[in-house]
């Protein structure tokens, strides 16, 4: 630290490291991968210690205990473990909470208790030494909850279902001349953040996926969503769902998840096929108007395309980092797709040829969207929108919201855009201009003990 050389690395490895620790008391560097082991390497000697395959999914946090070096591991199993540091065994499990989606996790200084913060906008404790969740802290009467929008889903005629980190299904129309929430939809299993929802308008139906792997489908009746289904797919998050109106696929789902698989359901609500091309999690997916084939990105940077039966079709000269949202043309020519390479992609879907090649600017980019088949439109994790003129290879870029835009998607002749922010904007095609606006809630940030 206090000359900035660096001392040791490791890898690179066959699977993504999200998360580290070091043990100072036994000087290790403790790594969570996303195959869902943890690999223990000595800073003294720089030699591997141990492997231990901990969970079935990607590790998202590890931290050691600063009064033994106890190893805490959590991940998209929805499992929270300790390690005995000694033996590096396991030595408990902690409670699950209904609210258990939590995005950080550490130990209190004397090793006592752990704390999460979690996605529902609370702090959850736990004891170490039994496991038992102690408390949870944070206001969830008058508003439980914590409206963070992950996605929209729109018909051309503005009626739309969102979701959202909360774990509520909403239901709304958008359009230049309305704006209203039209109902609030709780799982009978309870609340789980989502990132994934499809409203189909032609079956009327509302597709959403869980952050503990299952997928969900009710049937839209007017303001209300019915006849909740629930399909428990076990392939870990669900990122990203789209349903085809293809001949021999009417009605069938298409779901992304963090396992590397896109899996196909049937109209009746069964697994039919479980595509296995990408070896990292499959971010989204996009099914083509007309032709039975699909398109997907992953974390491992690959940009493929399949046929609904799942047979790969194209492997397109990809992305150098992952690969955040892909797109298809409204003529059904081009794919494009962006990623952490700050690269927006646009390839032929008939010949895997690429088209453009265009620089972002160094922001990361989240969502893309075809305008049409001359205009893409990206968001970014700090709430602009870049528009791309693909003729002119023209950039122009319009700050419209306060956090990261989560999603893209057309409605009628407007543009749809969901905000991390609480927000989703309604925004002209022709220029960005925001039209109309439907607010969840408003974030707050607390400096000194005083809110602005």
């Amino acid at each position: 630290v206090n000359t900035g050389r660096m001392m040791r690395k490791w890898g690179p490895f066959e699977h993504e490291t999200d998360t580290c620790a070091i043990d100072t008391l036994l000087q290790r560097a403790v790594l969570g991968c996303d195959d869902g082991v943890i690999r223990i390497f000595s800073t003294r000697t720089g030699e591997l210690v141990k492997e231990i395959p901990a969970h079935s999914s990607g590790i998202k946090k590890v931290c050691t205990s600063p009064a033994n070096g106890d190893i805490l591991s959590a991940a998209y199993d929805q499992r929270i473990r300790i390690w005995d540091a000694q033996t590096l065994e396991p030595k408990i499990e902690l409670a699950r909470a209904a609210t258990t989606w939590e995005r950080s996790l550490n130990w209190s200084p004397d090793g006592a208790s752990i704390l999460a913060g979690t996605f529902d906008g609370t702090v959850l404790v736990w004891d170490a030494a039994t496991g038992r969740l102690s408390q949870q802290v944070g206001d969830q009467k008058s508003a439980p909850g914590n409206a963070c929008f992950n996605e929209a889903s729109a018909t051309p005629a503005g009626d739309m279902a969102v979701v959202s980190d909360d774990g509520y299904i909403r239901l709304a129309k958008l359009t230049a001349g309305a704006s209203a929430w039209r109902g609030q939809f709780e799982p009978s299993s309870g609340r789980v953040l989502m990132n994934a929802v499809t409203l189909d308008s032609e079956t009327r139906r509302v597709f959403t996926g869980t952050h503990d792997h299952r997928l969900m489908i009710f049937d839209w009746k007017a303001d209300a969503l019915v006849n909740e289904r629930v399909l428990a797919l076990g392939e870990g998050p669900i990122n990203s769902i789209r349903v085809t109106h293809n001949p021999g696929f009417d009605g069938d789902a298409f779901v992304a998840c963090y396992s590397g698989a896109v899996v196909h359901v049937t109209r009746a609500g069964a697994i039919k096929n479980k595509i296995r091309h990408h070896e990292g999690a499959v971010k989204a997916l996009r099914i083509h108007p007309t032709q039975p084939l699909g398109v997907s990105c992953s974390a491992d940077g690959l940009l493929l395309s399949w046929s609904l039966d799942g047979e790969l079709l194209q492997r397109f000269p990809g992305h150098t980092a992952i690969v955040d949202d892909v797109d298809i043309d409204p003529t059904g020519k081009m794919i494009a797709s962006a990623g952490r390479d700050f690269v927006l992609k646009v390839h032929s879907i008939a010949g895997g040829e690429l088209l453009h090649a265009i620089r972002l600017g160094r922001r990361s980019p989240k969502s893309v969207c075809f305008l049409d088949e001359k205009t893409v439109v990206v968001g970014d994790y700090w709430g602009a929108l870049i528009r791309i003129d693909l003729e002119h290879e023209k950039v122009s870029r319009i700050q419209i919201a306060r956090n990261g835009i989560s999603s893209l998607s057309r409605s009628g002749d407007a543009l749809v855009a969901t905000s991390y922010d609480g927000s989703i904007y309604l925004l002209r095609a022709s220029d960005l201009e925001v039209i109309n606006t439907l607010v969840g809630m408003t974030q707050r940030l607390q400096v000194n003990g005083s809110g602005h």
